[in-house]
């Protein structure tokens, strides 16, 4: 499988532009003071459980900007990611238990992102041609 390299910190300040947060908002709901906030929109790398914290807190799945959209994802693969998300979307909320309704409507938020992810990426690689 080819990956995409993505600047990760342009793309989470992006989201927190298009969002309407400032940075010291976006610190505090991460629980990190700003100039750490500037440390992270100034990297082109992210630790993984940081990357899920920012995920559930902008309610958008950065991961997927890291899959070449121009391989096929099987539906079983796709519901996978979705549900690994989803999983480590729960740990991020305190372990608290939800009902399984809720696991649903998380899962299919999920691959919508995901979808939505892989045809902006095909858009941009149609634009190229």
């Amino acid at each position: 499988m080819k990956l995409n390299k993505v600047d990760i910190g342009s793309e989470i300040e992006a989201r927190i532009n298009q969002l309407g947060l400032s940075k010291s908002e976006f610190g505090r709901k991460i629980g990190i003071p700003q100039q750490n906030v500037n440390r992270i929109l100034e990297k082109p790398s992210i630790d993984t459980d940081k990357l899920l914290q920012i995920c559930s807190v902008l309610d958008y799945n950065f991961f997927a900007l890291y899959h070449d959209a121009t391989q096929h994802m099987t539906v079983q693969a796709i519901n996978h990611s979705a549900a690994s998300l989803s999983g480590d979307a729960m740990v991020l909320n305190n372990g608290l238990n939800t009902k399984d309704t809720d696991l649903s409507a998380e899962n299919a938020e999920l691959k919508r992102e995901l979808i939505e992810a892989q045809r902006k990426i095909i858009k941009l690689m149609e634009e190229r041609k």
